[in-house]
């Protein structure tokens, strides 16, 4: 069975915030291409 990543996970596991997270999850502009790579990997 698959584990469902939840928001906070990223979070924790990159050092960033939720809101960046979400931020960049909703493709908002002023999260990074930088911190983008970083979350997405």
């Amino acid at each position: 069975m698959n584990k469902v990543t939840k928001i906070g996970d990223v979070a924790e596991k990159t050092g960033y915030s939720i809101t960046t997270i979400s931020r960049a999850i909703n493709g908002n502009p002023n999260v990074s291409d930088k911190t983008k790579k970083k979350i997405f990997a």
